[in-house]
């Protein structure tokens, strides 16, 4: 029988898994949206869109959920998710030349309902110190 810890590792390391297999599908769909053109981006803009949102919404539910997992968002780990997506758009769309490199920040690749969970808090002033 396992132990609370390990049960507690396990879900965690989904979490990561589930994290990391999500990234690349919301790249895909973001660099789809802002590097095609003509009746492809037509016909699929909107699937494209409900795609995205679907991976923000799950991107959104795990941060909440388990906000540790927030450290894997490690530049690595989105260049990697980027490589990925790159792989498969070149495959599919030879034709349409997507950026080589890493070209969408952290917000804009988890989405605006994940980033409240992970963006950076502000560092609060500390008051005047009073004159004596």
């Amino acid at each position: 029988m396992k132990t609370y810890q390990e049960l507690i590792t396990e879900m965690g390391r989904g979490d990561v898994n589930e994290l990391k297999s999500r990234l690349p599908v919301a790249i895909e769909h973001l660099l789809k949206l802002k590097h095609m053109t003509g009746r492809r981006l037509t016909d699929n803009r909107r699937g494209w869109e409900q795609s995205l949102r679907n991976q923000y919404n799950e991107l959104a539910v795990h941060l909440k959920r388990n906000n540790a997992i927030k450290t894997e968002l490690t530049p690595e780990v989105l260049d990697k998710a980027h490589r990925a997506a790159i792989a498969k758009l070149t495959k599919e769309y030879p034709t349409v030349n997507f950026p080589k490199g890493r070209t969408l920040s952290l917000e804009e690749i988890v989405g605006p309902g994940a980033w409240e969970y992970i963006k950076p808090k502000p560092k609060l002033k500390a008051p005047p110190k009073a004159k004596r």
